[in-house]
């Protein structure tokens, strides 16, 4: 029986704020005694640019040999090698670097294994823009935007383009890594041209080949012509249980001091430290629903020559419920709609093809365990055995990433009659 340690896979990092977490699935490959007839093939399943998954080679004929493996996609290659096991199984993880239509070949005396081609879809990605709720006309304001990862440990690379109503950039600027997380940020200057509420909207270009582009929901700031002491900032869509980002930032001519954030009237930070027109922040966990009095004070360290500077700010914001998990209909050719739960048969030797479709319309990424395999859509049994095969929706800015396990029965194929 060929059996690996979990612990070689791993588990990749559940997001903290806001990235979230996507894990690769183990291929174990039970030894039979149809072992003799084993087929030579290279699979893995559809995937997602920057995140993990595991590529199961069979080569009978190279075992306990060293086999490289080719990658080739839109003209760039590299390539990965593995030892050939005792049982003709070797294993790989890797780690798509980019998306699109990836060749994985055997190359050297691996070339007989062939080559299997299989989709890698961008890594879904959300983008906020944090901007002041009371912003002054005809002054450079700062305005933040972030971008982040549902899944996976990848942090974006990539361009912010805001625009306002009429379609028109008012800021831009290139993304920087967030360090110790997988969030990336830009803090750009923006000048209003005109008052009242004034929409934004921030649009992520990737550069990096693996992520996707996303846009913020909108960010609508008022603008008015005097100077504002203290304004707050906070993205424009907030969760009950999801940790997200205060922000106090100071008016032009504004001094060095301290601010504190409140909601309805009870405060919920101590002094935090800020700088002469500068920007502080915190971070803070809805508990409960519901439109809330969200608000910041700030008083100077010093009075300067026209007394003591001191200022406050308040905003209204609608909490909104937990965000439900994604929905998941996973489909495979020949036995229908697959559920959690329900019993699912297939015969030794024999395969189908796997689809699945999310309510948040990010890739499902399948993977599996037992005797099985998964080339690209393809999912073939191998041995008589039991299979868990995983489906994994990244979900977006209003859904949660869920997954879904179903139960796979692998049975012996019918034993042919004897000559009578």
């Amino acid at each position: 029986m060929l059996k690996r340690s979990k612990s070689r896979l791993g588990h990749l990092a559940l997001a903290a704020s806001m990235t979230l977490g996507l894990g690769i699935g183990a291929t174990v490959v039970t030894a039979t005694s149809a072992s003799a007839a084993q087929g030579t093939f290279i699979a893995t399943p559809n995937g997602m640019a920057g995140v993990a998954q595991e590529i199961v080679v069979s080569a009978p004929k190279l075992r306990n040999q060293a086999v490289i493996l080719g990658f080739q996609v839109n003209g760039a290659g590299s390539s990965l090698q593995t030892t050939i096991g005792a049982n003709g199984y070797g294993y790989i993880i890797w780690t798509p670097g980019s998306a699109g239509a990836w060749t994985i070949s055997g190359l050297g005396n691996a070339v007989a294994l062939g080559a299997t081609t299989v989709t890698v879809a961008a890594l879904p990605t959300q983008t906020i823009l944090m901007a002041p709720n009371n912003v002054q006309l005809g002054v450079g304001n700062p305005i933040t935007a972030v971008v982040s990862a549902t899944v996976g440990t990848w942090a974006p690379e990539g361009t912010i383009a805001v625009r306002n109503a009429n379609g028109n950039i008012v800021s831009s600027g290139t993304l920087a890594l967030v360090p110790g997380s997988q969030t990336s940020q830009v803090t750009m200057s923006w000048t209003p041209d005109g008052g009242g509420n004034y929409p934004l909207f921030a649009t992520f270009t990737p550069t990096d080949g693996i992520s996707g582009s996303s846009v913020a929901p909108e960010s609508s700031p008022f603008v008015n012509s005097g100077v504002t002491a203290v304004a707050l900032r906070f993205p424009p869509a907030l969760y009950v249980g999801e940790p997200t980002l205060l922000g106090a930032v100071l008016g032009t001519g504004f001094p060095a001091g301290s601010v504190a954030f409140s909601m309805n009237g009870v405060g919920i930070t101590g002094s935090i430290g800020i700088a002469a027109q500068g920007s502080a922040s915190t971070q803070w966990t809805p508990s409960t629903g519901g439109v809330v009095s969200m608000g910041v004070s700030y008083s100077a360290e010093s009075a300067g020559p026209g007394g003591a500077r001191s200022g406050t700010s308040t905003q209204s914001i609608n909490v909104l419920p937990a965000r439900a998990d994604d929905a998941i209909t996973t489909r495979a050719s020949g036995l229908g709609i697959w559920n959690e739960g329900s019993p699912e048969v297939l015969v030794a030797g024999a395969n189908t093809t796997l689809s699945g479709s999310s309510g948040s319309g990010s890739p499902v990424v399948f993977s599996e365990n037992g005797p099985c395999v998964i080339a690209g859509t393809t999912l073939t049994a191998l041995a008589a055995g039991q299979c868990t095969v995983t489906a994994t929706t990244a979900g977006n800015a209003t859904f949660k990433p869920a997954t879904e396990v179903y139960v796979l029965s692998v049975t012996a194929p019918p034993r042919k009659k004897g000559r009578g």
